[in-house]
């Protein structure tokens, strides 16, 4: 059984009486300022790790004004792009020796909003939101963030009526690129498969594909744009839906990985060549895109650069580079990988 004493918190003054330094020695090398030397702050770090010490980050708190909290939301975690993102953004914040506190919105407003409050609640000092489909337009959930200069950041939201910065990837050109090189390869009757919501990210991909198509002199079919959850069964389902009909396509663009991989398994299904029948491809670069066979082309999401340029932007804001309610829309590049699932016999 623990004794009263073997449960009570090391405080900093334990430190002191220990290592013989005073108190405020003890409170700078805790927390790295340049005037301690690096002797003792080993010494000190030493001493605190063997008896246990934490610092209190409430107290810390009050006298610094920051909570060295980044708040942060998505509609899920249980996607490449997300988990991409959300990791990049741990990984940049705790270099910078912040916490990420992420939380679900599962694609509800109601959610979001009341993940915004918790957030806001919990003192966070910026937040970084990839915002629902449902979240467009009405933002006023982050209003208490800009009442209170608190940075806040969205990713691929489409937003521009609120003074948030705004992090994006050119997705009109990421399908205008991808529709080019099925249309290049010979394909004419190319069907489309993208979001049946409304995120700016889909939305693109869908512009890229009218574009390009339009170019060629080839009319956009209604019938060759299709709706769905983009999930690997709606693949499916797709595939043995258009292959009822009497003209089949000869290219399908999804707008999703784990949609293209499960064309692909319905294709096989059906004994068709791919490429040599039809020509398939996805977006994201998900770990599914290798494990198809052929191995699948994709459209490269840079999830990894739009977490670090996430909290590269919330650091520059923190720290007075530029202003909490400066208005920036920074646009990445994705780029297209091929692989055989669209290359020519």
């Amino acid at each position: 059984m623990q004794s009263p004493d073997s449960q009570k918190d090391i405080t900093i003054y334990d430190l002191a009486a220990r290592l013989g330094l005073s108190i405020a020695t003890i409170s700078r090398a805790l927390n790295g300022e340049a005037s301690v030397s690096p002797r003792t702050k080993k010494r000190v770090f030493e001493m605190a790790a063997s008896l246990g010490y934490r610092m209190n980050d409430s107290a810390r708190m009050l006298r610094s004004g920051r909570s060295n909290t980044i708040g942060c939301i998505v509609p899920q975690l249980n996607t490449h792009r997300m988990s991409a993102i959300v990791s990049a953004m741990e990984e940049t914040a705790r270099q910078q020796a912040y916490c990420l506190l992420v939380m679900q919105s599962l694609g509800s407003k109601e959610i979001e909003a009341i993940c915004a409050n918790l957030l806001f609640n919990k003192r966070v000092d910026a937040l970084m939101v990839v915002p629902s489909e449902k979240t467009a337009g009405n933002m006023q959930h982050f209003d208490p963030f800009l009442k209170r200069d608190i940075p806040v950041i969205l990713i691929d939201s489409g937003e521009e009526k609120h003074p948030f910065v705004n992090i994006s990837t050119d997705n009109h050109k990421a399908g205008y690129d991808m529709t080019r090189h099925l249309l290049v390869r010979g394909c004419r009757q190319i069907v489309h498969i993208t979001s049946s919501g409304s995120l700016p990210v889909y939305a693109g991909l869908c512009a890229g594909y009218r574009q390009a198509m339009t170019e060629s002199g080839i009319p956009v079919k209604d019938h060759h744009i299709i709706p769905c959850a983009l999930t690997r069964e709606d693949g499916i389902h797709t595939i043995r839906t258009i292959w009822q009909q009497r003209k089949k396509p000869d290219a399908i663009f999804a707008a999703s990985d784990e949609c293209a991989a499960g064309c692909i398994s319905a294709l096989k299904e059906k004994g068709i060549c791919i490429p040599g029948e039809i020509a398939v491809a996805g977006f994201g670069n998900d770990p599914v895109s290798l494990m198809t066979e052929p191995p699948l082309t994709t459209i490269d999401y840079p999830g990894h650069h739009i977490g670090k340029a996430a909290v590269h932007q919330m650091m520059d804001r923190l720290q007075e580079k530029t202003s909490s309610r400066t208005v920036a829309a920074i646009v990445l590049r994705s780029g297209l990988i091929i692989r055989k699932s669209t290359l020519i016999c």
